[in-house]
């Protein structure tokens, strides 16, 4: 299997604990777009198919838990 390389865009905000601080901030991740969780993916391939949407939603589940563990 391939590596993949993700870039991720962010930006950079105060941490507001650390008042006075002007070095210390937190990294925000800008979502571009819409961003969908399994269970949106998994209605979206089943469509009005119900039946086989638990099944779908289970299988993205998993891959979740062995992509990004």
């Amino acid at each position: 299997m391939k590596k993949r390389k993700n870039t991720w865009k962010i930006r950079l905000v105060p941490n507001r604990p650390a008042k006075g601080k002007s070095s210390d901030c937190i990294a925000e991740v800008e979502v571009a777009g819409r961003t969908l969780r399994n269970e949106d993916i998994a209605r979206a391939i089943t469509g009005k198919g119900k039946a086989f949407f638990p099944v779908a939603e289970k299988c993205f589940s998993m891959r979740g838990k062995n992509v990004f563990p």
